[in-house]
């Protein structure tokens, strides 16, 4: 009688876990790139509601990646000397349905000092949730 008392405490507990909303994940991977060549040591610093977060490098084939845990806004900056500095806003929030793990991978382009960047390269992409294709993409430039 005791194991079957326990057994259905257990089964109660485990029905209020999973019933609770849990945030999701976002893993993000990237790769540095300058022209068409990787670009190594990039550094990569992730800001949450303004505040500092994380922090990654670029590997020798210039690929990155970090993960964005639970809704907020995250600011993306990555920077190398010698190349002008790029900037991201990732949005994970997702409304009422909330999401599962999902992750996002792109090409994150760099321009070098020495010449005038093109006017694309100030712009500040926006990835966010759409919840009609249920997943994260581009939604705007600032």
């Amino acid at each position: 009688m005791k194991k079957l008392i326990g057994l259905l405490g257990m089964m109660v507990l485990m029905t209020v876990c999973f019933a609770q909303k849990r945030p999701g994940t976002l893993d993000v991977m990237g790769t540095a790139k300058f022209k068409k060549s990787s670009l190594d040591g990039v550094v990569i610093e992730v800001f949450k509601d303004g505040v500092p977060y994380t922090e990654t490098e670029s590997n020798y084939d210039g690929s990155f990646e970090f993960t964005l845990v639970g809704e907020g806004n995250y600011i993306v900056k990555a920077f190398k000397e010698g190349y002008h500095d790029r900037y991201m806003l990732f949005s994970t929030h997702v409304g009422e349905k909330g999401y599962k793990s999902k992750s996002y991978d792109f090409d994150l382009l760099f321009y070098s000092n020495e010449k005038d960047a093109p006017a694309k390269s100030l712009e500040i992409p926006v990835i966010s949730y759409d919840d009609d294709k249920r997943n994260f993409e581009y939604s705007e430039m600032l």
